[in-house]
């Protein structure tokens, strides 16, 4: 219902991200309100980590239905995160299963390489540039969101994977909620400095 307004009332494309921290939107869900949206973005980390609601500590889960992602466009995911989907730790068959259902995944190693498969395949891999940290945690969210609005502004995963690993090393300088505070300028400015080469 949260989702309704925004379904309906919008004559532009419609583009949906989600990036859960552990359990708040379940594959059901996820499977119901992705079928309303024109282009789907999502964060593994909400759907396949799970809080011990006794110790507090984080897991995985581990038997998801992975077809729940048959409306998802792009999946962002870590290794971790990759094996937990599927119950494999072998990369090449991981990507194989989930690209049954998503035709885009971005495959994070923190402020290593991010690497893009497209229908299964490899695609693009991008190295962040060198900046001072400051603070990390969040920046996965950013960039999912900022690849998530470049891709639907250019339809292009070359432009839109830039932007966002432009953005994501920019806002990992500051702390809190100030690394959510950047200029679009800058990051354009930035996307230059953005290794990125064809697999």
């Amino acid at each position: 219902e949260d989702f309704r307004p925004f379904i309906f009332d919008s004559p532009n494309k419609k583009a949906l991200v989600l990036n859960p921290v552990a359990g708040e939107i379940s594959l059901s869900l996820l499977e119901r309100v992705s079928k309303e949206f024109d282009q789907v973005f999502i964060d593994s980390q909400g759907f396949v980590r799970r809080f011990d609601k006794r110790t507090g500590e984080m897991g995985m889960r581990s038997g998801l239905d992975i077809s729940a992602l048959a409306g998802v466009d792009v999946l962002k995911t870590d290794l971790e995160e990759l094996s937990a989907w599927v119950g494999t730790s072998n990369k090449e068959s991981a990507i194989r299963q989930l690209s049954r259902f998503v035709n885009i995944i971005l495959l994070t190693s923190g402020p290593g390489a991010i690497e893009v498969y497209e229908a299964g395949s490899p695609l693009l891999r991008a190295h962040p540039f060198k900046v001072e940290v400051s603070d990390t945690t969040g920046a996965g969210d950013i960039m999912m969101s900022t690849f998530a609005a470049r891709y639907t502004e250019t339809e292009s995963v070359e432009q839109a994977l830039a932007f966002a690993v432009a953005a994501s090393t920019l806002a990992v300088r500051n702390y809190g909620i100030e690394k959510a505070i950047l200029s679009k300028e800058e990051v354009l400015n930035s996307v230059k400095r953005v290794e990125t080469s064809r697999v």
